[in-house]
């Protein structure tokens, strides 16, 4: 037990992932890590690091905050799991928020301690949103609902010039023929219009448990049969925004195979301005620093299209890992598929077959 632990409550630990500096909320419970650490010069100082320990450091511009979530499934204890972003976290009160167009998300402009009472972002508000609940995600995102509709999850996949729709169809192809149990979740989500997204979630610790040891070997699978070679650097974040749609078809098994599960789902406030607590001073933006928010500019996912947040940017010299013989995923991967088995060629042969269609 952490030492700063409530004598008689529940350990709870929600990562904040994050690559480069920015303001965080005071809190015990919101733990910041630099998320692509082994890829990174920037030196966070004392901060959790993603390459410490059992991790997957080095496939942060691939799986983007994932590296993150394994590294705490495999380095960290606690009774309550979480993870939110830099610039995006949940709002844990039960008061509405004006939403941005496409929906499910508020946005607002600095981290600070205005804010973190407004959203109920407080260590308190957290432990009571938890209290008669077993998971939070994001609200849900209807893509029927937005401004530039889409029949379904995976043609609004799709429409981001970076991503291929096939890919996610492989992937939900993976998973149906790693965890048969799944098929009917898998296939009900790709039909469906409706997903929670941003890689956000608070789970308790042995559902947490169950996730990782779903979601790592599909998509280490999902890497080992498709060629990303030709890939945009947006393009090459698939992993991650496939994570973000298969958390969907794991909630929704768990949902229904246990009708008595507690489900929150909460709004997200996207933060535009994470790096700085309250607006600059004129002289303040102009004097050598970049103006707040220019960072990211070059790489703003599409309002209409979220994507997943924090990855460390790869140098143009510097490609993604290659998951291959000597990377850790494979000690998830190989119980479920030992390498030479009928059923991994089968899954292989499987994604093939999808990713054709």
């Amino acid at each position: 037990m952490d030492d700063n632990q409530p004598d008689n409550q529940p350990s709870i630990k929600i990562f904040v992932s994050t690559h480069k500096p920015s303001c965080t909320f005071a809190s015990e419970i919101m733990r910041p890590i630099h998320v692509g650490a082994a890829r990174s010069s920037w030196d966070a100082g004392a901060m959790l690091r993603d390459d410490a320990g059992d991790n997957i450091s080095e496939l942060n511009p691939s799986y983007c905050e994932l590296t993150a979530q394994y590294w705490a499934w495999k380095n960290e204890q606690a009774d309550w799991f979480g993870f939110c972003h830099y610039r995006r976290y949940f709002d844990f009160g039960e008061t509405p928020h004006k939403v941005c167009p496409w929906g499910a998300e508020e946005v607002d402009e600095f981290i600070n301690p205005e804010t973190q009472v407004l959203y109920s972002v407080t260590d308190e508000a957290i432990r009571a949103a938890l209290a008669d609940c077993d998971v939070i995600t994001s609200q849900m995102y209807d893509t029927h609902l937005i401004p530039d509709p889409f029949d379904n999850v995976v043609d609004q996949f799709d429409a981001n010039a970076d991503l291929r729709g096939e890919d996610l169809v492989n992937a939900l192809g993976i998973v149906s023929a790693l965890y048969p149990d799944y098929a009917q979740d898998a296939v009900e989500f790709a039909q469906g219009h409706t997903m929670c997204l941003c890689n956000m979630f608070v789970m308790r610790a042995e559902m947490f448990d169950r996730y990782c040891a779903w979601l790592f070997p599909v998509l280490e699978m999902f890497c080992q049969v498709t060629d990303m070679s030709g890939y945009s650097k947006e393009g090459l974040r698939t992993p991650g925004h496939i994570a973000e749609r298969l958390l969907n078809v794991f909630v929704n098994h768990e949902m229904r195979v246990d009708p008595g599960l507690r489900v929150k789902r909460k709004q997200v406030v996207l933060y535009h301005h994470p790096e700085t607590p309250g607006p600059l001073e004129p002289e303040e933006a102009g004097a050598g620093a970049a103006a707040p928010g220019a960072a990211d500019q070059a790489g703003e996912p599409d309002a209409s299209r979220p994507s997943p947040e924090a990855g460390a940017e790869p140098a143009d010299d510097m490609p993604p890992a290659a998951i291959g013989e000597g990377n850790p995923l494979r000690r998830v991967v190989d119980p479920l598929l030992p390498a030479g088995s009928r059923r991994r060629e089968a899954v292989k042969a499987l994604a093939r077959k999808v990713r054709c269609r």
